[in-house]
């Protein structure tokens, strides 16, 4: 007759099989009587039949979907080999690089490749009717978050300019016409906010020479500068003047972040 196992020899047993130190919190009365557990890995209290969690298993929730996404994973490796992923919607093995990157899911990129993702996407924007629920519901959420948005897209802007300034040359190029029409709107503004004082001799070479920094600057520090407007031209709270007290040298992303919605002692 073999004899009872004691709490010890039911814990020795239990390490050697999950070689994982849980914690009980229920002593072992036997082989088909529950035990309360608490996961060693990630601290989730649960109940199991004892001679059940002497053989490997664990019902820890957590523990469970770890050894599904793994099996999920290798047997998606097995399927594609090494460096590719199965995308569900094409049905077809790629290299991870056709897969856009996601927080979650198997080697942390999206179940459907990025062609995919461009066909379904297309087909969202022709629904009018889904589009217009999508920028409704951006344009709420950028009401109620308007800070927290635009910290984000700032600094992402400064990680990315690179980015920012190639998208500024191919939309340049692709509209000269608005591009004309801006530049037509910006000379328009200056010459009404000029005022007739500062069409004086002396003024118009202090602004000749704050453009002539900002060209030697480039050249000098290899950084893109712009000649900004302290208080902006045009702007929703107030209307600046160009001339040269209003007029100071920023780089390029400075300049970007400053927009036309902050100025010294603006309130």
């Amino acid at each position: 007759m073999s004899r009872k196992l004691t709490q010890e020899d039911f814990e020795n047993i239990c390490y050697k099989s999950h070689n994982v130190k849980h914690e009980y919190l229920s002593p072992y009365i036997g082989n088909k009587h529950y035990v309360k557990i608490k996961c060693g890995i990630h601290g989730e209290v649960f109940e199991q039949i004892a001679s059940t969690h002497m053989r490997g298993a664990c019902s820890c929730t957590q523990c469970i979907r770890q050894k599904w996404d793994k099996t999920r994973a290798e047997n998606r490796l097995t399927i594609c080999g090494g460096g590719y992923k199965y995308c569900k919607t094409c049905e077809t093995c790629k290299p991870f690089a056709e897969f856009s990157k996601a927080v979650t899911g198997s080697f942390g990129l999206y179940s459907k490749c990025k062609s995919c993702c461009s066909v379904s996407n297309k087909e969202l924007r022709n629904d009018k009717v889904t589009q217009e629920d999508l920028n409704k519901q951006n344009r709420d959420y950028y009401k109620k978050n308007k800070d927290k948005v635009g910290k984000r897209t700032s600094k992402y802007r400064k990680d990315n300019i690179e980015i920012y300034r190639k998208a500024s040359r191919e939309w340049t190029k692709r509209n000269p016409d608005k591009v004309s029409e801006k530049c037509a709107q910006r000379r328009a503004a200056k010459l009404k906010a000029t005022p007739s004082w500062a069409s004086d001799e002396w003024d118009s070479f202090l602004v000749e020479n704050i453009y002539e920094l900002r060209v030697l600057r480039d050249k000098s520090l290899n950084i893109k500068h712009n000649v900004d407007h302290i208080v902006p031209l045009k702007s929703e709270y107030v209307c600046g003047l160009h001339c040269s007290a209003n007029l100071q040298i920023l780089t390029f992303v400075e300049n970007m972040v400053k927009g036309n919605r902050h100025w010294p002692d603006m309130w």
